[in-house]
């Protein structure tokens, strides 16, 4: 059997897709560039696509961009996107059993067929025309809803709730304790162990956040940790309706060498705690943004070996 010879002229098209979500679940803007053979720009797109969960807003990019794709005649299609978990994940990298993410990869993957087609990571630096876009349509929800926060959890919120803010704080870390040339990392499950995370909690009055994450990590895991190189520090706002208040949320993540293994009784909010790799807890771990931290420590224990 011949064996099939590529086509002479075939057409190429780069698809460069970016997500931007401020709050988890937040309002998420998105940006589309597409490119032809010859480099030429033939398509630009910036929208809000509504309030998403963090980790399924690239989905939802790559979705829009197919969908927009599938209005060209091609041979190949490259679609280009910084985030790691969804270009691992689509690309069959590594499986995960969140029933949502992997039906959003299934709607991607219907949406292309069996068209000729890749999923190519790249670094933030070289997305940032299409992060630009996604701001400009988060920028777009922003201003429609003449409200300056970057962050609400839904569009739709009576103005007396508007001068109503608290504020809050939580914090906790990446606890890591060394076994040979090895690391392992302390990740805790909740609700059923549906949930595995970095231990963390509520900043109580007089407290600070590095005194939050020593006190917190002994009451979830029962290990005593100190404080270490500061990881991560968000801020959002969220609405919480039940009480018509807007708060405006700080999260602090550092990273916190063992010092005492089993140093306290835990207080059973976990319903399980583990030691394991760094890779594991980065596959292991629930939220997308503190994937993130532990992307971000993981470079620092790398390092340190």
């Amino acid at each position: 059997m011949k064996k099939k010879q590529p086509r002479r002229n075939a057409v190429l098209y780069k698809v460069y897709v970016n997500a931007v979500t401020q709050g988890d679940p937040g309002p998420t803007g998105i940006g589309i560039l597409i490119f032809d053979n010859e480099g030429n720009q033939v398509f630009s797109h910036s929208s809000y696509l509504g309030i998403l969960p963090f980790d399924e807003s690239e989905y939802s990019a790559l979705m829009f961009a197919a969908r927009e794709i599938g209005n060209y005649s091609w041979d190949m299609v490259e679609f280009y996107s910084d985030r790691e978990d969804t270009v691992q994940h689509i690309n069959g990298i590594f499986n995960i059993k969140d029933i949502k993410l992997n039906r959003l990869k299934r709607e991607f993957e219907n949406l292309i067929g069996r068209k000729d087609h890749k999923l190519i990571l790249i670094n933030p630096s070289e997305n940032l025309p299409a992060r630009e876009l996604a701001k400009k349509g988060l920028e777009k929800f922003l201003k429609r809803v003449n409200f300056q926060s970057p962050i609400r959890m839904q569009e739709q919120i009576p103005d007396k709730t508007r001068e109503q803010e608290n504020i809050q704080r939580s914090a906790g870390g990446v606890v890591f304790k060394k076994e040979g040339t090895k690391y392992k990392i302390c990740i805790i499950a909740k609700k059923g162990k549906k949930i595995w995370a970095l231990p963390k909690g509520r900043v109580n009055d007089k407290e600070t956040p590095e005194e939050t994450a020593v006190r917190e990590v002994l009451e979830e895991t029962g290990h005593r940790a100190d404080i270490g190189t500061k990881l991560s520090e968000i801020s959002y706002y969220f609405y919480w309706k039940e009480n018509n208040t807007f708060y405006h949320k700080f999260v602090y993540f550092f990273l916190m060498p063992l010092v005492e293994e089993n140093a306290g009784i835990r207080d059973q909010e976990a319903d399980d705690v583990k030691w394991v790799t760094p890779g594991e807890a980065y596959k292991m771990l629930t939220y997308i943004n503190e994937k993130e931290v532990m992307h971000t420590a993981r470079k620092i224990l790398d390092i340190m070996v």
